[in-house]
């Protein structure tokens, strides 16, 4: 899910770009706003987990780089 929130409007802006000319500018804004809408969720739902009990939260991205 903490992913999901950095993830989802990469995901948006690219089918947004991609599928431009068969989804139409009125399609184009309802999957923005719907996938932004999303992100917006797991914001609120994941700073509901971690702020108020002042929980860390780690999450292991990229463990081949180290």
């Amino acid at each position: 899910m903490y992913l999901l929130i950095i993830f989802l409007p990469l995901l948006d802006s690219s089918i947004a770009s991609f599928f431009r000319r068969f989804l139409g500018s009125e399609g184009t804004a309802i999957i923005t706003t719907m996938y932004i809408s999303f992100s917006y969720i797991f914001y609120f739902l994941s700073f509901y987990e971690v702020a108020p009990g002042a929980s860390a939260c780690y999450l292991k991205i990229a463990p081949w780089i180290s």
